[in-house]
């Protein structure tokens, strides 16, 4: 009887040294288990802060790397407007001008873009520049002209003669169209350098002798002011109403002609007298009203430069190698 007790109550002990065991082992893996998760969780703030300070991070540096672009190309332009030769502004004009039957002018491209013709612009290369005119009113000019055509005793005869001849066949001029192109905008600001002027002129007779001898001037009004002389022709021969013998003027400004809207008159004369035989303006042709139009030396582009140069380490750099450390041991412990 003495034994069946000592060994119920030995079997007790054990019980409850088991039960406590059991309890302890319980709670080291219920302490073991919020470690983890509390380690799981640094892991998982530190892999934020270090997402943020990274995005953060390209973004300053981005900012930093824009306001070198901005910085560098405000200076490049002020060195190169700083740095070019001034547009010069003269009372005096100077153009280049081919002029002819309308032949291999221009061209179009493949976008449909009028283009200079390689004819063109090889003979605009070999082109010299004519002399330098004054700004001369279109009254002006035709008042040299009579001054400059009167005739002395003989000649005054030869012309009475070539009037009665003229009277017994009238002709009688027209223009029967007229339009313009516009070439080369170097800086591309809408304004353009080189332009051609295109006219179709008519002649009627009533004896069957339907050509004349020709030549045209042409002038340019700027923003509806005065009509100023621009260009006078060579003698060319019209005949009928026939459209072989439309007649372009290409030129190029050279100086003179500052960016603005200019618009196209052309005056027609017959070779040997001193009347305008036929006029042709913007005020018959849309085309050849406010052009936009400047000369060579306000045809200018610039070329920008742009430096990029890198920034150097800030502190959210340093933040990061900071964390660093602290992301590798957190790591180590989670495997």
């Amino acid at each position: 009887m003495m034994n069946i007790q000592i060994s119920t109550k030995h079997s007790d002990r054990q019980s409850a040294a088991g039960t406590r065991d059991n309890k302890h082992t319980g709670v080291q893996q219920l302490r073991r288990a919020k470690r983890v998760e509390i380690r799981w969780f640094k892991l998982v703030a530190c892999i934020w802060c270090l997402v943020f300070l990274l995005l953060t991070a390209n973004e300053s540096m981005a900012n930093d790397i824009n306001a070198n672009v901005e910085n560098d190309t405000a200076n490049a332009l002020a060195n190169q407007l700083l740095n070019a030769p001034a547009p010069v502004v003269t009372s005096g004009r100077q153009i280049k001008a081919i002029s002819g039957y309308k032949r291999e002018l221009h061209s179009t491209d493949n976008t449909g873009v009028e283009t200079l013709s390689e004819n063109a612009k090889r003979q605009l290369l070999a082109t010299e520049l004519l002399p330098t005119v004054a700004k001369m009113t279109r009254a002006d000019h035709q008042a040299k002209k009579s001054l400059a055509q009167l005739p002395s005793s003989k000649q005054q005869s030869k012309q009475k003669i070539e009037v009665k001849a003229a009277r017994s066949f009238r002709q009688e001029f027209s223009i029967f169209d007229g339009f313009t192109q516009l070439f080369d905008d170097i800086d591309a600001d809408g304004f353009f350098r080189t332009f051609s002027v295109t006219f179709d002129a008519d002649v009627y007779t009533y004896n069957g002798v339907n050509e004349a001898l020709v030549y045209a001037d042409i002038y340019l009004r700027r923003d509806g002011g005065a009509w100023e002389y621009f260009y006078t022709t060579d003698d060319f021969l019209i005949v009928g109403e026939s459209t072989a013998d439309e007649y372009q003027v290409l030129s190029t400004l050279a100086t003179g002609y500052q960016p603005d809207h200019y618009d196209v008159l052309i005056d027609l004369y017959q070779v040997g007298y001193s009347d305008i035989v036929a006029t042709y303006s913007s005020d018959e042709s849309s085309s050849l009203y406010a052009l936009p139009l400047e000369s060579e030396n306000f045809d200018i582009y610039y070329e920008e430069e742009i430096h990029v140069h890198g920034g150097s380490l800030n502190w959210q750099g340093l933040i990061i190698l900071v964390f660093l450390p602290l992301l590798r041991s957190s790591l180590s412990v989670a495997k």
